[in-house]
């Protein structure tokens, strides 16, 4: 009987040490050109349509991973405050209301960075790790 609970209790901390390894830190990014930067109010008020622009006043197009990447479900929670679910029942009644349609998405992180580099209405974000030169973080997310 202990040898199972030690073997349990084992499986258990080796879960929650996996989970807390695999935390990954998201960058909002948006193009090198783009100053200053964005709190989370900021760029939730973009992502879930109520602003088209930067603080700068410049115009804002959001652009969202493909919903069933991780970093979608990391992002909703952490800085719209919404799971998956009620953010697709939020855009369901946004479209069905005529009051806005869900940001565009790329298939993954690498599309989404090329995106952003080319143009400066658009921001986005991405893991950290995957951050280079040619986009510029705003915000720091962390999981």
């Amino acid at each position: 009987m202990k040898s199972r609970l030690l073997v349990i209790a084992t499986f258990m901390l080796s879960m929650v040490w996996a989970h807390a390894v695999k935390a990954e830190e998201l960058v909002v990014i948006v193009n090198p050109d783009m100053q200053g930067s964005m709190s989370h109010t900021d760029v939730a008020r973009i992502f879930l349509g109520k602003s088209t622009q930067f603080p700068s006043g410049e115009l804002a197009e959001p652009l969202d991973v493909d919903p069933s990447h991780p970093n979608y479900h990391v992002f909703a929670r952490e800085v719209l405050n919404k799971s998956p679910s009620q953010l697709r029942a939020y855009w369901a009644k946004q479209i069905f209301t005529g009051r806005g349609l869900p940001p565009k998405s790329a298939k993954d992180e690498e599309e989404l960075r090329t995106l952003v580099a080319e143009n400066k209405r658009y921001l986005s974000y991405i893991d950290s790790a995957k951050k280079d030169d040619s986009v510029r973080a705003v915000l720091k997310i962390v999981d």
